[in-house]
């Protein structure tokens, strides 16, 4: 079969824009999952959720010979350590409504974070190779979200509960 000229040239033509367009899209630009700033959520957990809905979710993930905290039987505040995640343990503290009010969550040692992959820096109140902070509100609930660690990589995070009519919240997040 023989190829008309005007039919090679449309052929190349196409070729070279194809090539073209692959050569200006980053080949590492995959899509970014949502960041916990968008989200308000670790491991699906979120500030407002109540402390039975934390349970079921962290079920399958936590690890089974991990022993369970005493305050764990009070409802107060219940420990994870996980399996299988990028996180090394979370924890949940909730209010006297069994409602969740502050997180933390630990990477895995060999995991820190990105602070940019947490939020977007832009809209961080505060932005430091040690610490970035962001403000954030999810169905009428304000709380935030805190990433530590350094030289702008996190190895613990927390998300804390807040009402705005307050001063700002402290940006450390003490065990008690």
């Amino acid at each position: 079969m023989k190829f008309q000229p005007a039919l090679w040239l449309i052929c190349a033509t196409l070729l070279a824009a194809a090539t073209l367009r692959a050569e200006e899209t980053p080949r590492d630009e995959q899509p970014q999952p949502p960041t916990i700033e968008a989200t308000g959520e670790i491991l699906g957990l979120r500030i407002g959720m109540t402390m039975k809905e934390a349970r079921e979710k962290m079920k399958t993930l936590r690890d089974p010979a991990a022993p369970r905290d005493e305050r764990e039987k009070m409802g107060t505040r219940v420990y994870w350590k996980l399996l299988e995640t990028e996180y090394d343990w979370i924890m949940a503290w909730a209010n006297r409504d069994g409602k969740i009010t502050r997180l933390r969550a630990v990477f895995r040692p060999d995991t820190p974070k990105p602070f940019s992959e947490i939020g977007d820096l832009t809209r961080a109140v505060t932005n430091a190779p040690h610490a970035a902070a962001w403000n954030a509100t999810r169905d009428n609930v304000h709380f935030r979200i805190t990433a530590f660690g350094n030289e702008g990589r996190a190895v613990r995070i927390s998300i804390l509960a807040f009402d705005p009519s307050l001063p700002d919240p402290p940006e450390t997040d003490d065990p008690e």
